[in-house]
């Protein structure tokens, strides 16, 4: 309050001093020789300058208010200005206390967050679109029907093997045939059909050896006629070759699993084993047909004859493809 009185009492004296025109008989102080005179604070404006006008009959007006109000305007005008003027502390910069981010950066790193979580959700829902699209194969497919009628059947050939009755042979041999004819089928239609299935991959190979193991051993029990009746252990040594062989390979089948895809691929099934196949269904054709085929004329004979030496032809055939299995899976497996 006090300051403001003084500098009110100082802003009147200047225009009592500039009113009596002591320097010079003109409003105005003159400065050094040959520079324009200054003009004092409240005082009258030369003409030509009506903002400068304006502002000292506005201060001429405020009177003592007009001189407190400059008066404040400087000081905080000096104090802003000594602000600005202090130098910074040595070794930090004058805003180190609060580093203003760059332009646009804040700006930037929400939109890249944005963006990444945008990225993520419609990841997960292209997963969860995925997995609702992805249906479970079927286990029930038409080829693994087919698949599994083979071994159905099995029970029905055993108890018509053991029949006294003359259908009982010629029904043993319809069966066996048409369950070999599934062995084809079911594998056509699996491809054409695009019915393939992991159950059924597993229950193929494990139908036919099942059917071949039953009718061998069936034939070893009640031998046919014909020449294996006449050599008696020709029979029983094909068929220990064929199980021997089938007990084996599914053993190296098992331990090549632990020892990554190439060993698994070094015992897959491979045209070798197919055409083994063959040869047992066929010897084993000729062997059932033997039980009800007339003995004179051609198709006894090679039905008696025929059939037990494909069947020693098939035990070889059986016999070197494990052979051969065992070369490709030795060096990875052993």
């Amino acid at each position: 309050m006090l300051r403001a009185l003084v500098f009110g009492l100082l802003g009147e004296c200047q225009k009592l001093w500039m009113a009596s025109g002591v320097a010079g008989g003109r409003p105005g102080v003159r400065g050094p020789a040959g520079a324009p005179p200054r003009r004092p604070r409240g005082g009258p404006v030369p003409a030509g300058r009506p903002g400068l006008h304006l502002r000292g009959a506005a201060a001429s007006r405020g009177g003592g208010g007009g001189g407190m109000a400059v008066a404040t305007r400087s000081r905080r005008g000096g104090r802003g200005a000594a602000a600005a003027a202090a130098p910074a502390p040595r070794g930090r910069s004058p805003a180190a206390g609060a580093r203003a981010p760059a332009p646009g950066r804040g700006r930037s790193r929400s939109k890249s967050k944005s963006k990444s979580g945008s990225k993520a959700r419609a990841e997960a829902a292209g997963e969860e679109a995925a997995g609702a699209g992805r249906a479970k194969p079927k286990i029930l497919t038409l080829p693994t029907v087919l698949t599994l009628t083979r071994v159905v059947v099995l029970g029905p050939l055993i108890a018509a093997w053991f029949r006294p009755e003359p259908w009982a042979a010629p029904l043993c041999t319809a069966l066996f045939v048409a369950t070999a004819f599934t062995d084809w089928l079911d594998g056509f239609l699996a491809r054409k059909l695009d019915a393939a299935s992991p159950f059924g991959a597993f229950l193929d190979p494990v139908a036919d050896k099942l059917m071949v193991a039953t009718v061998l051993v069936l034939c070893c029990v009640t031998p046919p006629p014909g020449l294996a009746t006449e050599v008696p252990w020709l029979l029983p040594a094909v068929t220990t070759t064929v199980i021997s062989r089938e007990i084996t390979m599914s053993a190296l089948r098992e331990a090549a699993a632990k020892f990554g895809p190439e060993a698994a691929q070094a015992t897959a099934v491979n045209n070798l084993g197919k055409w083994k196949t063959t040869f047992q269904m066929l010897s084993l054709v000729l062997m059932l047909s033997a039980r009800h085929v007339a003995p004179e004329g051609a198709a006894g004979a090679a039905c008696m004859t025929g059939g037990p030496l494909l069947a020693v032809a098939a035990a070889g055939l059986t016999a070197y493809s494990l052979l051969v299995y065992f070369k490709g899976a030795w060096s990875i497996i052993f």
